[in-house]
């Protein structure tokens, strides 16, 4: 679908979601880059901005709010545009894989978070590559620590237990 403005291409886009957006960067009533979304997370569909003028920062701007690509129109890139068009669908579809990726792992977070709530479980996490230390909240409340606490490391955890923990809680651990 080809449109001439950036009015016409807002009514043209709240009616459809197109596979991609090809737009120039000047146009009769405003700029190509108002046609990304302001939350990047959100965007609908891919964008790709052409000028004719060679921009360093322009570039730059255009691609820190959202497009997947800047193109100066030359006769090589009519001529290279169908591999930078799908360039561009590749990169669009992996950024939706991993979107919806995102989406479930934190549906399933909340689902771990809601079980470990209702089965007085809880739950640790232990990198080992940095040393950091996290006690999920059913930790906390199974025993019986103020999540203030907030413990680092692995060693200040097992201090801390060891410390402050009746002995029939520290049995418990072990069971």
């Amino acid at each position: 679908h080809v449109v001439f403005s950036l009015a016409e291409a807002y009514n043209f886009l709240s009616e459809a979601i197109p596979a991609l957006v090809l737009t120039d960067f000047r146009l009769p009533d405003g700029e190509g880059t108002e046609l990304l979304s302001v939350d990047q997370e959100r965007a609908n569909w891919p964008v790709i901005i052409m000028t004719s003028q060679g921009d360093e920062q322009l570039a730059v701007e255009a691609l820190k709010a959202g497009a997947l690509d800047y193109v100066v129109k030359s006769e090589e890139t009519f001529i290279n545009m169908p591999r930078i068009v799908e360039r561009a669908l590749r990169e669009w579809q992996n950024i939706s894989e991993r979107r919806m990726a995102e989406k479930a792992l934190l549906q399933r977070e909340n689902l771990l978070a809601q079980a470990q709530r209702f089965a007085k479980f809880g739950s640790w996490e232990l990198d080992v590559s940095t040393g950091v230390f996290q006690l999920s909240d059913g930790g906390y409340e199974l025993l019986e620590i103020d999540s203030s606490k907030n413990f680092k490391t692995l060693e200040q955890a097992i201090n801390y237990l060891k410390n402050n923990l009746a002995p029939d809680k520290i049995d418990d651990l072990y069971s």
